[in-house]
Formats: C-alpha cells, structure tokens, sequence
C-alpha cells in the first residue's frame, strides 16, 4: 500500500503453483475435486491467488463463490477479509462479485476510480485494506453461476497483461470447476440411490414379518406401515426397523464397488 506497509495474505513459501493435474485428453485441469463445493472453490481460490501474485509481481488474494439452483451461494477462499467482503457483495447485489455473478466482467481499478457504481462496496473494499478489485465470471455446469475475485493492497494493479492471465487462469479454473461439480453431483446421487436402496430392503423385510403376522398381501402389509408412520409421525423406514428389532435387527445391504 500507499503506506509502505506490505499486505500479506499468504506467505511466500506458498505462492508456488500446486501441481495437481487432471488431463481429460485435450486440456490441462486443476484437481478441484473434493466432498464439498467450499472445498473444492477453497483450493481453486488458492491457485488463483498464487497465480496472479506471480504475474502481477505483488501479493493478490482471491475469493471464488459458487451459486448452485435452489441453493445459496457459497464463497471460499483467503484470508477471511477478503471471503466477508465478497458474501457482502454478492448478499446485497453491490459490488463486482455480484456483477459477476450475473455474467458480467466487473472490474473496480482503484481507489480513485472515476466509476460511480458500488460506493458503499469502494468504503468496505478500503476498510479491508485492498485499493483494486477485479471478478470475472466463471462459466460452470448448466443453472450454476460463478465469480472469480481478486483483490490488491495497491491501486491499479490489474493492468491489460495481468487481466488476460486472469482471464486465461478464469478459463482453465471454469473447466476445472466445471468437473468437480459434475463428479459431486454423481457421487452425491450414488449415496442418494444406496440410501434409497437401503431403506427399500429394510422396508420390504418388515412387510414380509407383517404378512406372516397377518396373512395379509404386500401391499395390506406396506398399508400398515404407512399408517403407522403417519399416525407416529416417524420416518418409515425407522418404523420399519422398529419392527425387525426383534428378529435381530435390519440386515446389512451390500454393495459392490
């Protein structure tokens, strides 16, 4: 900054790039894969941090948010001043993350910046301790929306070169997001479809016990457990393990891999 002070949002033995890789047979892509979408937008912030600091030749910090459908946008990255003022951003729809997120390429120069959009945002973005901002679009899997933000502790740092390195890494980052996301969603419909198995044989054992009890049909004995949950207001298949406590306990499902 401006005050000789230097503002440091990693430390330098972590400005190397990562090399983790995927290759999908014509592109290079980062591994963002991880169990969670701050996870994986945690570590796609990192490599951007690092790789705009090295162009640029001073320390840049990064937040990326992720806004899934029907879901609320999740915002990731270091240090914590820079992911609190890109959720304040996006939150009250003012400032260049928000923009972003919209599809627009959103760029705040610096502090003497003759653009009279987001005064309120310019205060929060001094407050933090930053003098520029850029966010860019990231161009995700179908229905998602996401922005790649970074900000300097000094002005006019996001210069024509450094802005097409960002927009190079903003091309490789989307691809590399885009991936991750497709792999969770798989994953997440897997345990999502086990789950579902799982609760079916247990449910399925239970109406056998009941149309032994009985001597009633599948489906009179399903009834039964139907309206039990109903009347307990508990969860089906809990009431259908209730049931096989007794015959020691629903049996494991087993799945091959």
């Amino acid at each position: 900054m401006n005050d000789g002070q230097t503002h440091t949002g990693r430390g330098s033995d972590e400005l190397e790039l990562p090399t983790h890789w995927r290759w999908d047979g014509t592109d290079l892509l980062y591994d963002l894969v991880a169990p969670t979408e701050a996870a994986s937008l945690d570590v796609l912030a990192g490599l951007g941090a690092a790789a705009l600091t090295r162009a640029a030749d001073a320390v840049l910090d990064c937040a990326v948010t992720l806004r899934a459908p029907k879901r609320k946008p999740v915002t990731a990255g270091a240090p914590d001043a820079a992911v609190a003022l890109t959720r304040w951003d996006q939150e009250h729809s003012h400032g260049p993350a928000s923009e972003s997120l919209d599809g627009s390429v959103a760029i705040l120069l610096n502090a003497e910046s003759r653009d009279p959009r987001w005064p309120h945002y310019r205060q929060r973005l001094q407050a933090a301790g930053y003098l520029s901002a850029m966010s860019l679009p990231l161009e995700v899997s179908h229905g998602y929306a996401g922005a790649l933000t970074f900000f300097a502790a000094e002005p006019n740092v996001f210069t024509t070169e450094l802005m097409s390195q960002a927009f190079a890494f903003r091309d490789v980052g989307s691809r590399s997001l885009r991936l991750a996301t497709q792999v969770r969603r798989a994953s997440e419909f897997t345990d999502q479809l086990r789950s579902a198995l799982t609760s079916r044989t247990t449910i399925d054992i239970a109406c056998g016990v009941i149309m032994g009890q009985n001597r009633c049909s599948y489906d009179e004995a399903f009834d039964i457990l139907a309206k039990a949950s109903s009347h307990r207001n508990v969860k089906l298949r809990l009431i259908a393990e209730s049931i096989l406590e007794g015959y020691g306990g629903a049996p494991e499902t087993h799945f091959d891999s």
